[in-house]
């Protein structure tokens, strides 16, 4: 996140500190402890170059405070706050591009020779899924379920009426 003037960025869930969000630091106790709302934004916290901090006596929160404090921020009025998409390994954009999340994303694999032979045009995906989970030796069978140790048991079907 760009943070300019504060007004769009939530102090506790937005992801504009390096050590993460606060809320995470600090667990749903700090927002207790310090006295700032759940929704609060960093102007609202931040306020002439100052945080403003309820003294608490918890360790860990007063952590949380020193890192927080030590973050250089200063607010620009004028300017409102920006988003960055990331688009690359070093590589961040004002756009946000589904397809290059998504090949950031996913984990990149040698393509397998079989994979014409389970996923076609003509195909009907649910089975395509099957073929391809039998491929792998992923279908739940009794069998998997043996070398689990889960045995298949005996199953008994009672008729009613």
């Amino acid at each position: 996140m760009n943070i300019r003037d504060g007004r769009n960025v939530r102090f506790w869930n937005d992801l504009w500190h390096p050590q993460g969000h606060i809320i995470e630091l600090t667990s749903e106790i700090g927002t207790q402890n310090l006295g700032i709302a759940r929704e609060a934004r960093v102007c609202e916290v931040l306020r002439d170059g100052v945080w403003r901090f309820r003294n608490c006596r918890d360790q860990r929160i007063r952590e949380v405070i020193q890192v927080v404090s030590s973050f250089p921020l200063s607010l620009t009025v004028s300017e409102p706050d920006g988003v960055s998409w990331k688009c690359g390994e070093d590589e961040f954009k004002k756009k946000f591009i589904s397809s290059a999340t998504w090949h950031l994303l996913r984990g990149r694999k040698e393509e397998v020779r079989w994979n014409k032979l389970v996923w076609f045009p003509q195909g009907v995906p649910r089975y395509g899924f099957i073929s391809w989970l039998a491929i792998k030796d992923r279908l739940a069978t009794g069998h998997q379920h043996s070398t689990m140790g889960q045995g298949a048991g005996l199953c008994l079907l009672w008729r009613v009426g």
